[in-house]
């Protein structure tokens, strides 16, 4: 396994973390996106870690949202195995196209995080 010291930027092949333009757009004031860093950033329980052309909210160590920004529209996803056993999943919007969608996320996070 190769460890941090050893790895060579020049010739490192991983795709870096970088959110497209438009995205990073949208996360700003006024963005379709921006309820959900907002929410992030008032619940220090909540993390924001940005993947290839993608975006994670977690919650512990629990995937609450995933945002694929990788084509659009952007994709929601929550990992549903969280409710396996009986709870029910929120009804949820599957792509983000108005601020509305990030609003019914936002609202529903405290129903996902006790699924989680």
């Amino acid at each position: 396994m190769t460890t941090k010291q050893q790895v060579t930027l020049n010739t490192y092949r991983k795709n870096p973390r970088l959110l497209a333009k438009p995205m990073e757009d949208e996360l700003g004031p006024g963005g379709i996106l921006h309820p959900l860093l907002v929410a992030v950033a008032k619940d220090r329980n909540l993390r924001f870690e940005i993947r290839d052309r993608r975006f994670n909210v977690y919650y512990g160590g629990g995937n609450l949202l995933l945002v694929d920004g990788r084509k659009w529209p952007w994709m929601l996803h929550f990992d549903e195995k969280y409710f396996k056993g009986g709870a029910l999943t929120p009804t949820l919007p599957t792509q983000v196209s108005a601020i509305d969608d990030a609003h019914a996320w936002v609202q529903a996070f405290q129903d996902l995080i006790n699924g989680i």
